[in-house]
């Protein structure tokens, strides 16, 4: 009987020796940046390859965060079950959070209950803005103004400042404020002004 049992053993020893392990290859990905560095509004452009190509549908996660740690983009983009590739854009700047310095984007893929991570950086620098610098530009009327007539003026800049007009009235030998402008809705650095010329003005 000891005999018996101990060529069970041994034949359930060798199956389990001999059997063959199922082995699932690891999930990787990647992620890179169209450019190394961008300055001021540019588009940051994102791509990466999750492999091997998913089964099924899934997203890769995107976080960028700055030099200090904060995040300045974060969103959700899905992977082609075709090609396992993704592609993402967003614009740099527009919040006091994008400083000058070394931004990291971290990607992060789960999916058919795999994951993977990988990181990539890219340098930003703001845009230098002058400051105690006054531009001034003058603006002629197309046509005459008639006394009581009211004309609007449109300033555009380059970068966030603050604008300021004045005009001369005929007759008149100082300048007369025009006051605060008016910024113009969905239009960055734009701004506009609205003389009405007195009715007392000289003809």
């Amino acid at each position: 009987m000891k005999t018996i049992q101990t060529i069970a053993t041994t034949i359930l020893a060798v199956f389990l020796v001999l059997a063959p392990a199922t082995v699932f290859a690891a999930s990787t990905i990647t992620v890179a940046t169209g450019s190394t560095s961008y300055n001021g509004t540019a588009t940051v452009g994102v791509t990466g390859t999750v492999t091997p190509t998913p089964t099924v549908a899934s997203n890769v996660v995107l976080t960028t965060t700055n030099p200090t740690n904060t995040v300045v983009d974060v969103n959700s983009v899905p992977v082609s079950q075709s090609t396992g590739t993704y592609q993402y854009n967003f614009v740099a700047g527009g919040t006091p959070a994008w400083v000058s310095g070394t931004y990291t984007i971290v990607a992060v893929w789960a999916g058919g209950g795999s994951n993977a991570t990988a990181t990539t950086t890219f340098t930003y620098t703001t845009n230098t803005v002058q400051t105690g610098v006054a531009n001034s530009a003058t603006v002629v009327a197309s046509s005459p103004l008639l006394p009581g007539q009211s004309v609007t003026v449109v300033v555009w800049s380059n970068g966030p400042g603050t604008a300021a007009a004045s005009y001369y009235a005929p007759g008149a030998s100082s300048a007369t404020t025009l006051g605060s402008p008016t910024k113009l809705a969905g239009v960055s650095f734009a701004y506009s002004f609205t003389a009405t010329l007195p009715a007392n003005s000289v003809e």
